[in-house]
């Protein structure tokens, strides 16, 4: 399968999972963010053009059917993260896991305060996330995307190989 369809298939589970999480409850949706994490995921795996696109397209996913007051703001914070871990990951050798927990718990932070800022720039009310169930998220986040990045670079590696 090519790697933009698998990039669609993704960011398509992880907008699955969201709505389920939406579903079980309120709570439960904002303990983890699985759009985040696909696109963290994506630009450590393939470098911060991937992680720009699959963070636009999560962030416009998340705006779109989950609400957000302007439509593509989630979007450009997302694909501000997305090029932000991608860069990081192409010339910063984030090799181990604990590297790539670290990233994704920071790019969780990151995705949030930066939603807060550009809120503030734009002059529209978000809800803030205070410190204590943000780290929780970016906890979550990151093992959810060390689950993640296994069958990924698995991925990766077959298809070099060939």
């Amino acid at each position: 399968m090519s790697p933009p369809l698998v990039a669609a298939f993704a960011v398509l589970g992880a907008f699955v999972v969201q709505s389920g999480l939406s579903l079980v409850g309120p709570a439960a949706a904002r303990l983890v963010d699985p759009l985040l994490v696909v696109a963290v995921v994506i630009a450590l795996a393939r470098g911060e053009v991937w992680g720009m696109v699959v963070g636009a397209a999560a962030g416009w996913v998340l705006d779109a059917h989950f609400g957000g007051t302007v439509l593509g703001l989630a979007g450009l914070s997302r694909m501000l993260v997305g090029f932000v871990v991608g860069f990081a990951a192409a010339r910063l050798l984030l090799l181990g896991p604990g590297s790539r927990l670290a990233v994704l718990g920071a790019a969780t932070v990151l995705d949030a305060r930066g939603l807060e800022w550009l809120a503030a720039s734009f002059d529209v009310g978000v809800p803030t996330l205070p410190a204590l169930p943000l780290a929780g998220r970016a906890l979550l986040n990151a093992l959810l995307g060390a689950a993640l990045y296994g069958p990924l670079e698995a991925r990766l590696r077959a298809e070099r190989a060939r």
